[in-house]
């Protein structure tokens, strides 16, 4: 027979919670109270201020350890701060064979009940906890008020409710071998760890809902430190991410991370196009002098996407202006900016002018920019017309503390990394990711802990690539401000196939979820995201964000020309660890290769001994990226509603189900043929 014997309470991380005990096997319920009586299935919850626990029993998980084996289930159950959860006298048999319950995982979220009777709302801390077999698996459903819980508790006993399964599941175990208790074969029941789900294998359940997408909050933490008012990255790819990209994603309200496969100059480069792009004020302006050549101020502009240069002398002092209407009928570039400027006096403010001062100034003497001088004259800062503009038209921009738009950037940990990093961080680069196709590495993690010991200061640190609990940890000792996670998701990306590991999507954020939320670390979803309600899936598994690349990868501001094949058209798109990124071969024919170390292969000296983890091809053009964010978030919004979340934290206590093959078609459009394509929905 199946039974629990008798046990003192039930005792979930040190505290006893008394009250009745339901207790289910399979589909059976019963209901006792504390003495051991049947109880109303309609009873009120919580009678007698005594909270109802519920412990079900879904499968076994292991076979009773042995005694050498103590020390390392002990162990573990250390690590998770739990240790025994179900105490018990005596084993848990199942037909003649003993087992031991031992839990080492929990998570603890909250739910509305309605209680019968009264009519009434409650709210109802729920606690899920898992056992140390993932194979098997004992699962337990604890449940209980979210009212203190007595320090007291009581002796009782658990009795199971039986129903038709059992008799025939306890003559299926009787006289199995070892072996056969391992579904997975052999004889280790952790041989195989997990069954690893993506996002095409779960969907979100609804719940009660007072919810309305529009008034939703997407506000989140991308770091310890830095808060993003929508939870997307664009991903350090050569053919997603560079300033223009990046400058996209922060006036969307979320952030750009620069590729790396550029010069250490080029890199910086790119980062300062983001934090001049513009700001409450400039307070580095980009100058010219006097003796410059129109032609040398018009690649300043080009380069900087601004339309005029404040005019300094060798002593900085402000001597005129020259903009693109001093220019503009202009025929000899080479004439020096001395001859066509606007000299001084011109309309300045001194330093320490407020916003509404400085547009009042803008406003009453029709200029375009505003000189910013110290009380002897030497420019300090400058202030445009159009800051005041993208105020009002990106009102949901992501900014850092003086107003400019924030940028991340990625570096390796090869030998000249830590100078990208400090070239970086001079350039006002906010957050610094350490980029690695497996992050669960010693180098690594040594460089996270480098960055951290060097510009922590200063910026915030994410470490990544990883896919597994013991990773999440180790990268949260090195010091690491951010997780990123996705070993092998991408659809570029070949990792899984040619050295045949990874871990599906879904499961990897589970997984590294469990230490990240202890440690107050964000997570970061990298990778295999096809449509917004994968990144509403990845969030409810435990991101804080996501890093999108081939939904933006097709879109104005991505790197790389438009090509037209057949009268369609598309846009390159390769991953880092493709032949094409490794050997340095740009996207306009240049020669350069910064990403070989990525994949550990920076030793690597003869490009014919490269080997590819990635592909390259087109993706179809799809316009700008401001229109891609606008829908995935609209899906992530319409989620939300869904779920009743209101927040993004909200949002990580939602639920799933497991889906068949069968399900994710009927998920999909079917039986039709599409005529109008959706901006949010294209079939694959």
């Amino acid at each position: 027979m199946l039974l629990f014997d008798p046990v003192d309470g039930v005792r979930v991380a040190g505290a006893v919670l008394p009250g009745h005990v339901e207790v289910r096997v399979g589909g059976g319920t019963g209901l006792v109270d504390r003495d051991g009586v049947p109880a109303e299935q309609g009873r009120d919850v919580g009678q007698d201020d005594r909270p109802v626990v519920v412990v079900e029993l879904v499968a076994v998980v292991a076979e009773h350890r042995d005694p050498a084996d103590a020390a390392g289930f002990e162990q573990l159950a250390e690590a998770a701060d739990i240790g025994q959860v179900l105490p018990q006298q005596d084993p848990l048999l199942i037909g003649d064979r003993p087992f031991e319950v031992v839990v080492v995982g929990l998570q603890e979220r909250r739910r509305v009940i309605r209680v019968p009777g009264e009519g009434v709302r409650r709210h109802q801390r729920v606690i899920v906890v898992h056992t140390v077999h993932r194979t098997g698996l004992l699962r337990h459903r604890i449940r209980g008020d979210a009212g203190p819980v007595g320090a007291g508790g009581y002796s009782g006993a658990y009795t199971v409710a039986r129903d038709r399964r059992q008799p025939r599941m306890q003559e299926e175990l009787k006289g199995m071998t070892d072996a056969q208790y391992v579904t997975t074969g052999g004889d280790d029941p952790r041989k195989v760890e997990l069954v690893g789900l993506t996002f095409d294998d779960v969907l979100l359940l609804p719940a009660a809902s007072d919810v309305v997408p529009s008034n939703v909050v997407t506000k989140t933490q991308l770091t310890r430190n830095i808060t993003l008012n929508v939870p997307i990255i664009s991903a350090a790819m050569d053919t997603v991410t560079e300033g223009r990209m990046a400058v996209a994603m922060a006036r969307q309200g979320g952030m750009g991370i620069m590729h790396r496969n550029l010069s250490i100059a080029d890199q910086a480069e790119q980062v300062e196009i983001v934090k001049r792009s513009e700001a409450g004020m400039v307070s580095d302006p980009v100058t010219c002098t006097p003796d410059m050549t129109i032609a040398e101020v018009d690649a300043l502009c080009a380069r900087y996407r601004i339309s005029g240069l404040p005019v300094v002398d060798a002593e900085g002092m402000l001597v005129g202006i020259c903009t693109n209407r001093d220019m503009r009928f202009e025929e000899d570039f080479s004439a020096k900016v001395a001859d066509v400027m606007t000299p001084m006096p011109l309309i300045v403010a001194e330093e320490g002018v407020s916003a509404d001062a400085a547009l009042r100034l803008l406003s009453q003497h029709k200029v375009e920019k505003l000189p910013i001088v110290n009380g002897a004259g030497k420019l300090t800062g400058l202030i445009t017309v159009k800051d005041f503009a993208k105020r009002e038209k990106f009102p949901n921009a992501a900014k850092d503390g003086s107003g400019r738009l924030l940028c991340g950037a990625s570096i390796g940990t090869g030998e000249d990394s830590l100078r990208r990093a400090g070239t970086l961080v001079d350039a006002g680069v906010d957050a610094l990711v350490v980029d690695t196709a497996h992050a669960h590495n010693t180098g690594v993690l040594d460089m996270v802990a480098r960055v951290k010991k060097e510009f922590g200061d200063k910026i915030d640190v994410i470490g990544g690539n990883l896919a597994t609990r013991g990773a999440a940890e180790a990268m949260i000792e090195a010091g690491a401000d951010a997780i990123k996670v996705g070993i092998g998701p991408g659809s570029i990306c070949t990792t899984r196939v040619v050295a045949g590991v990874g871990a599906p999507q879904i499961t990897a954020i589970l997984e590294a979820a469990v230490p990240a939320r202890k440690a107050g670390v964000p997570i970061i979803a990298d990778g295999g995201m096809q449509y917004s309600g994968d990144i509403a899936k990845a969030l409810a598994a435990g991101a804080s964000s996501v890093m999108l690349g081939s939904l933006l990868a097709g879109t104005t501001e991505a790197p790389g020309e438009i090509t037209v094949v057949n009268g369609k058209q598309y846009k390159m798109y390769r991953g880092m660890g493709s032949l094409g990124a490794m050997k340095g071969r740009g996207l306009h024919g240049e020669q350069r290769s910064y990403s070989k170390d990525r994949y550990f292969q920076a030793d690597v000296t003869s490009e014919e001994k490269l080997v590819p983890e990635g592909i390259e091809g087109r993706i179809p053009f799809r316009g700008d990226a401001g229109a891609i964010v606008y829908q995935m978030v609209g899906g992530l919004r319409a989620a939300m509603g869904y779920t009743g979340s209101h927040t993004i934290a909200e949002l990580n206590d939602a639920h799933f189900v497991q889906i068949t093959g069968a399900g994710l078609r009927e998920s999909h459009p079917h039986d039709i043929t599409m005529t109008v394509e959706a901006p949010n929905y294209y079939q694959r």
